[in-house]
Order: structure tokens, then C-alpha cells, then sequence
């Protein structure tokens, strides 16, 4: 009898930790479940990238998946480097970077008033359900506590700071459309040639890739690509009469919520516009070094707000950056001026189409910013990585 009630007192409390534990975290467990072979790819890499040592020796070991720029302000510097420099890769939100420029250009030209107020509610329309909607929730509550929101509307320029500074997705598309494709096309080809691809909304991103979704272990075509740029394009058009929220136009089985596999997600991100490496870091350093650029401080102001860390102040006396981090892609554009050397630096770094397990490990610590921002102020570390991936370079 003892026996029998020790069971019955011990199968309750297993089933109520059961629930407490796997029911509360049942999506965390349902994605590990559906994911287990996305987290395992790239594993055999994790333990031997705790350093930036060994993240450079991933570098040299994987050109097709990594580029790096960096660029000098002095033209006399031998401080550069160059990796992959022209394999065209995938923006992910670097593509802010011409949203920022185009906003800022419309600022100085009297087009947009940075105080202009925008209703929240209007963020609504773009945000995508299912994706990343606690990003969205807390981006909204940090205008609040900043006290940037009265009667639910917030200036124009903090919405833009939470495109740059959040990566929010809402904010990146409210922005698109406030300015208008036509000047963002513009504003691009200005700065990167009239042959370079343009940012896209996210928005007509995730939709257009619910009608076209590669096998993630086939090539994208160029069909494909084509294609998918028609059904973004017809998703921005509905979007941009202002009648329509993108949770009414995606297909039926998606409105609750965009809900991919790993492998789906880094598949679908091939379809991104992509930009030639080079040619973004030169226009980062054009922007930090020419005073008479439209726009430049309002840049430069955007993007310097990793200064608020203190921390990173020990080693720069001035540094910005955008950062992207999603399944497989992990992005920077940046500039910085080295407390120690004066020198100062624009650069770039895409690591794309990364094995997912690999990337949640660079994701967890942050490694491909640390890894940016050291290679402009510690000279050892820029001399190691640069003869590292100038030899793999010479033997490939």
C-alpha cells in the first residue's frame, strides 16, 4: 500500500514538473525537436572558436561563407584589408544603412522632419506575425520608458534610431515606405552605382517568401531570384496605398504567424538583395571622411550608438556601427577611431549562409562584432588575422 501511494505521489509531481518545464517551453522544445539537424551543423567548429584566434583560422578555412573590408581614413595606412572583398553577399539589415542615408538626405533637404510625429499604430501594419514579435513588444516599451511617446505618437527620428539601433523590423519598413521607393532607389545607385541591388521591405520580404521557397540543398536560380523580386514587389504596391496591414495579404495558413524551419529560414535568406562588399565599406569610409556629404552627422550620429556601453570607450574615441544577426547570416558595417592608435577605420564583415549550429554559437557571444571592432583598435590582432587570411588566399 505504501508502495502504491509512493508511485501515485510520485507520478503527480513528475507530471506537474513535466508541465512546468516542457509545457510552459513547449515552442522551445517543438523547435529544438524540428531543428535537431540544423543545431548540429558547423558543431565540429564551436569549441575551437572561443577565441578570435580561432575564429580567423574559421575565416581562412571558409571563403565562400565570409568577407571582410577594412579600410583606412589615411590613405598612407597600411592598416587594410581585403577578404573576399567582391563575392556579392546577402545585406540582412546592413540594407538599413541606405534607409539611414536616404532619411538623412531627405532631413537636410527639408523633405521629412525628424520631429514629425508617427502614430504606433502605424507600425502595426508592417510587423510580420510570428516573427520576432517580443522585439516588436519591447522596441515599442523602450520609446515609452526613453519618454519619446505622448498620446501614442513618437518622433520620426526614434523610430529611425529603432531601425538602427533594434534592428526592428516595423520601424526598417515604416521608414521604406515613408520615403518612397523611387528616392531610396536613388539614394543607392548615388552611393553604390546605378548596377547595385536595392534593400526591399521586410514586410513584402517574408511574404513574397511564403509563394517562393527554394529547397534549402538546391541552388537559387536566377528564375528564382526574378520571381520572388516580382512577388516582393507586388506585396510593397498593396502595402504602399496604406489600406492594407501585412497580416491580411500573406496566405491563408501563414496569417497567425510566418513560421519557418531552420533550413527554411537560411534557404529564404539567399533571395535577399545582396551588395558587393567593397563597394558598401567604400561608401562607409566616404560618409566618415568627406565633412560636405548631405547628411553625414545625422549618419554618423545614428550609428554611433554603441557609445552608450561604456565600456567600449576604453578603446575607441569614436565608433558606429549596424549590426545583423538572423539564422545562418551574421553582418556588420562599422566605422571606428582607435583610442590607442588615432587611426581611423570603416569596414565590413558578412559571414554568410554560416552552418546554423555554428552560427548560434557566434550569436550566443557576439563574436563577429567583437571580432570587427578589434580588428580596428588592437594591431596585433589585425597583423595575426591579416597574415592568416593572406595565406589562405595565396593557397586557394
Amino acid at each position: 500500500m505504501r508502495i502504491a501511494k509512493f508511485l501515485a505521489v510520485f507520478m503527480i509531481v513528475t507530471g506537474l514538473v513535466y508541465l512546468l518545464v516542457v509545457g510552459l517551453n513547449f515552442n522551445v522544445f517543438k523547435t529544438v525537436f524540428t531543428n535537431q539537424e540544423a543545431l548540429a551543423e558547423g558543431s565540429e567548429w564551436v569549441e575551437k572558436t572561443f577565441s578570435l584566434a580561432g575564429m580567423t583560422d574559421f575565416v581562412a578555412a571558409h571563403p565562400q561563407l565570409v568577407s571582410i573590408v577594412m579600410l583606412p581614413a589615411d590613405t598612407a595606412s597600411s592598416h587594410r584589408l581585403h577578404f573576399e572583398e567582391n563575392t556579392p553577399r546577402a545585406m540582412g539589415t546592413t540594407a538599413h544603412f541606405f534607409l539611414l542615408v536616404a532619411y538623412a538626405q531627405a532631413v537636410e533637404s527639408g523633405i521629412i522632419d525628424p520631429d514629425q510625429p508617427v502614430n504606433l499604430d502605424d507600425l502595426d501594419r508592417f510587423a510580420v506575425p510570428g516573427h520576432e514579435p517580443n522585439r516588436h513588444r519591447e522596441s515599442v516599451r523602450l520609446l515609452n520608458r526613453l519618454g519619446l511617446v505622448e498620446n501614442n505618437l513618437a518622433p520620426v527620428d526614434a523610430i529611425v534610431s529603432l531601425m538602427v539601433t533594434r534592428n526592428h523590423q516595423p520601424s526598417a519598413d515604416y521608414v521604406y515606405h515613408l520615403l518612397g521607393k523611387p528616392f531610396i532607389h536613388e539614394v543607392t545607385g548615388n552611393i553604390m552605382g546605378e548596377q547595385a541591388e536595392v534593400p526591399i521591405t521586410w514586410s513584402s520580404f517574408y511574404t513574397a517568401a511564403t509563394i517562393v521557397m527554394p529547397a534549402h540543398d538546391e541552388p537559387v536560380s536566377q528564375e528564382d531570384r526574378i520571381r520572388f523580386q516580382q512577388q516582393a514587389s507586388i506585396v510593397f504596391d498593396q502595402l504602399d496605398t496604406g489600406a492594407m496591414r501585412i497580416s491580411e495579404m500573406l496566405p491563408e495558413g501563414r496569417k497567425r504567424g510566418v513560421d519557418y524551419t531552420f533550413f527554411e529560414e537560411k534557404s529564404i535568406y539567399r533571395l535577399l538583395p545582396h551588395v558587393v562588399p567593397v563597394d558598401l565599406a567604400a561608401a562607409m569610409l566616404t560618409i566618415l571622411t568627406e565633412d560636405d556629404f548631405p547628411g553625414r552627422e545625422r549618419i554618423l550620429n545614428h550609428m554611433r550608438w554603441p557609445m552608450e556601453n561604456t565600456d567600449i570607450l576604453r578603446d575607441f574615441s569614436d565608433v558606429g556601427a549596424i549590426y545583423d544577426s538572423r539564422i545562418a547570416l551574421s553582418n556588420g558595417i562599422s566605422f571606428g577611431t582607435s583610442a590607442y592608435t588615432g587611426e581611423t577605420f570603416a569596414s565590413v564583415t558578412f559571414f554568410d549562409q554560416l552552418p546554423i549550429g555554428f552560427w548560434m554559437h557566434m550569436s550566443s557571444n557576439l563574436i563577429n562584432q567583437d571580432f570587427q571592432l578589434r580588428l580596428k583598435f588592437d594591431p596585433a590582432m589585425f597583423e595575426k588575422t591579416s597574415k592568416t587570411l593572406l595565406t589562405s588566399t595565396e593557397m586557394n
